[in-house]
């Protein structure tokens, strides 16, 4: 499997690179809170600006996915698989998603089946990780292509719901707590100012 010229180091096949590539994968535990739209960011960081965002709302969904490496993105939004290239503008912060994206007409079927093996070559892929393979995958057997093994199993999904629900429940204990707070506070507020005026 040859790449396209401009995305690997001459002298390394792509398939060996991407392997090293894939042990290079973690998720960086950044802030993960719910922004006020009700939406997070998981991060996962490798070597050679290998980035995987995803957006996921309170109930547990993704709302999109982007995968950017070598040179190549694939982008997961709204059911709709995009691949595309990252546009090199010579400037790298590190920042989370700092790049910029030219995004592809119809996927495009090596950079999918290079998003395809990275994502199976991670060691102990997570929720997310597999979530992304499984709709690569997917989009590859659309094509008429070949499936990488190994994709989402039922019960990792079925943990990770367990837990988003456990999350949701437990971020309703501090508000129904800030209820009870703020009426006991106007209720003395009240009799503060009943007991004034007497």
């Amino acid at each position: 499997m040859d790449a396209p010229r401009g995305h690997f180091d001459e002298g390394m096949t792509s398939v060996s690179l991407i392997k090293d590539l894939a042990g290079t994968v973690k998720r960086v535990r950044a802030n993960e809170d719910f922004d006020a739209q009700g939406i997070r960011t998981i991060w996962h960081r490798g070597q050679r600006q290998t980035e995987l965002l995803t957006w996921e709302n309170q109930a547990g969904d993704v709302m999109k996915q982007e995968l950017t490496f070598l040179g190549f993105v694939v982008e997961f939004r709204g059911g709709r698989l995009r691949t595309g290239k990252v546009v090199q503008d010579g400037t790298t912060s590190g920042a989370m998603g700092s790049h910029a994206m030219q995004l592809d007409r119809v996927p495009d079927h090596v950079t999918l089946s290079y998003a395809s093996l990275l994502l199976k070559q991670i060691p102990d892929r997570d929720f997310y990780e597999q979530h992304l393979l499984k709709h690569v995958n997917d989009g590859l057997a659309e094509l008429g292509e070949t499936r990488v093994t190994g994709v989402i199993d039922i019960e990792s999904y079925q943990r990770h719901s367990a837990w988003m629900k456990e999350e949701a429940s437990r971020r309703r204990v501090p508000k129904q707590v800030a209820i009870i707070a703020a009426s006991v506070i106007a209720a003395a507020t009240l009799l503060a100012l009943l007991i004034g005026s007497c």
